[in-house]
């Protein structure tokens, strides 16, 4: 079944399961990096926001053998547990008194999102880009970000630098950094997961990777410019710091040894994202470099 087929069967299928009351739609979704996604939006009983279920991934599911029984029902599951009972008053984004206490940052690749970028206040760092959203911890459906763009700068009579202020003191605040090692992480994992509780850990002692992201894994790469986290960091192991961006989500820190260097880094980041990350995770495709004497990030 192609692509297009599947899509327009799912949205078929599912109206007619939840009835008259509900609208089913289907709309492209211009994720980061340029990718686009096709979610799919249930609205029961008037209420103004539902959540985004991409059939993007269910069609991979579907080619790997699961029949579209099964993921329709699936769909109507994920709907279910996420939808909101009530209608979300969204007039406070209008008024930048009130929103302005809930502006972060996150950093996404400027090339990558270049056309996005057109439209959207930014400020480049290195190859990257800092964007700025309107954090919504805890909304119905689980933490939400508002993408922030040049229109909305227009309607508050603000700007870029403004945001940048208040993203730097805020994000720090609601998104607090935490650092774990690797070693510790996967012990954890290996405990909840039981069928890999052989997994020698100690091997990962020898190669001493730290995981630098936030407490609510939204965006953790970002905590590389929260103020002196890095150079508290480096300061504690005593090294400068090779950065590993794994995804948006979070970094990977490295103590800058002797055994290591940039292109062999650089060659285990590609590899990773090529077949770990999902596109739209994706920061960049290469290591970075923390110096503890000029406390500056390089390529």
């Amino acid at each position: 079944m192609l692509f297009n087929n599947f899509c327009n069967t799912i949205q078929k299928d599912i109206q007619e399961m939840m009835g008259d009351n509900c609208l089913v739609e289907i709309h492209p979704v211009n994720k980061n990096n340029n990718h686009i996604l096709h979610g799919l939006t249930i609205h029961e009983n008037d209420c103004n926001i539902a959540p985004t279920i991409y059939l993007d991934y269910y069609y991979e599911d579907l080619l790997n053998g699961k029949s579209i029984q099964t993921i329709e029902q699936e769909i109507i599951e994920v709907y279910k547990k996420n939808k909101s009972s009530k209608n979300m008053d969204l007039s406070f984004f209008t008024d930048y008194q009130k929103v302005k206490s809930n502006i972060v940052y996150k950093l996404v690749h400027y090339e990558q999102n270049k056309e996005l970028l057109k439209y959207v206040p930014h400020i480049q760092y290195l190859d990257l880009a800092i964007v700025f959203c309107c954090l919504m911890l805890n909304s119905p459906g689980g933490n939400a970000t508002i993408l922030i763009y040049n229109h909305h700068l227009s309607m508050w009579n603000a700007n870029v630098k403004q945001l940048y202020e208040i993203a730097k003191k805020n994000t720090p605040l609601l998104l607090p950094y935490e650092i774990e090692s690797m070693e510790s992480v996967l012990k954890s994992f290996c405990n909840e997961m039981p069928i890999f509780s052989d997994v020698d850990t100690k091997e990962l002692a020898v190669c001493p990777m730290y995981i630098l992201t936030n407490k609510q894994k939204l965006f953790g790469a970002s905590c590389i410019l929260y103020e002196n986290v890095l150079k508290e960091f480096a300061n504690k192991v005593g090294q400068d710091l090779y950065i590993l961006p794994s995804s948006l989500h979070e970094v990977i820190l490295l103590p800058a040894l002797e055994e290591y260097n940039m292109e062999h880094l650089t060659k285990m980041v590609k590899e990773v994202n090529a077949s770990q990350v999902q596109e739209e995770e994706i920061l960049a495709d290469h290591a970075y470099y923390y110096s503890r004497e000029t406390g500056m990030i390089s390529m």
